[in-house]
């Protein structure tokens, strides 16, 4: 998996820099559209995008995949947990395809396909997917 964060970029612009990395990456063009939910969908792999204050993320996987970035010092209710744990629950929603229902967020305990990484000490990201390999690249 290929994950590829982007700071200080609007939306387009932050697509333009990842799929030009990627195409220097792997040798191919990145294209892709979205579903009615918004998800983005590609006939040639799987993709998860996030975004939070002025970052953006997007994780490319020949397998299921999801990611998720909040800010640390983003505060919410006690009863979903912290902001780390936030992130982690949206990765494996975003992957299993389901969105956060009721379940996974009152019960979600971890899963050993969610990694969780601190970015610039400003940021949690969560990436989950069937590939083990998470790769991180900053553009």
């Amino acid at each position: 998996m290929k994950v590829y964060i982007v700071k200080d970029a609007d939306k387009q612009s932050a697509i333009e820099k990842v799929k030009i990395a990627y195409a220097n990456d792997v040798g191919k063009e990145l294209v892709w559209t979205y579903d009615t939910q918004g998800k983005p969908i590609s006939g040639s792999c799987n993709l998860s995008i996030s975004h939070t204050s002025g970052v953006y993320v997007l994780a490319v996987s020949d397998r299921g995949v999801g990611v998720d970035i909040e800010c640390q010092s983003r505060h919410i209710s006690p009863k979903l947990g912290d902001i780390r744990l936030w992130t982690q629950k949206e990765a494996y929603a975003k992957m299993l395809g389901t969105g956060l229902t009721r379940e996974i967020v009152n019960s979600f305990d971890g899963d050993d396909r969610v990694k969780t990484f601190d970015v610039d000490g400003k940021y949690w990201l969560s990436t989950c997917s069937d590939d083990e390999r998470v790769e991180i690249q900053r553009l």
